[in-house]
């Protein structure tokens, strides 16, 4: 699988999806880095993700 097809099976196997609270969003010219706050109904993170494009499509994601 690649793509977006990739992304949705990985996060349908997740339990529940979290709530995403954004904390900050800072852009450049390919690239995308979002600080969030997450909630899962209980335990709570503080997450980071970038996101590489092209052509106003996401062609990489990575989540910290």
């Amino acid at each position: 699988m690649l793509g977006a097809e990739n992304r949705r099976a990985t996060y349908s196997r997740f339990p529940t999806l979290p709530h995403i609270a954004p904390k900050r969003l800072t852009t450049a010219e390919y690239l995308v880095v979002l600080e969030a706050d997450l909630d899962y109904d209980g335990p709570k993170y503080s997450g980071i993700f970038t996101f590489e494009l092209r052509d106003g499509l996401i062609t990489h994601e990575t989540a910290y």
